[in-house]
């Protein structure tokens, strides 16, 4: 994927085609699929940091710590 590349979020049709479109012509349906997969999941991130649904790194550790005892 290149993640250099900046994609509206009010266009995801938009969005797949031109990830598929700068895909290799023997991209199989599984790299097509995680290809949109992690265009998603990039966008979904984006909300929730326009959101302020985001955990400072003092938060993770603090989980982190929690999940280790």
């Amino acid at each position: 994927m290149n993640s250099s590349a900046y994609i509206p979020s009010d266009a995801p049709k938009n969005a797949a085609l031109a990830a598929i479109t700068r895909m290799n012509d023997s991209a199989t349906f599984e790299e097509i699929m995680h290809e949109v997969y992690v265009l998603q999941k990039i966008e979904q991130g984006r909300r929730d940091v326009a959101t302020g649904r985001t955990y400072s790194q003092e938060e993770m550790r603090k989980e982190m710590q929690a999940w280790r005892n």
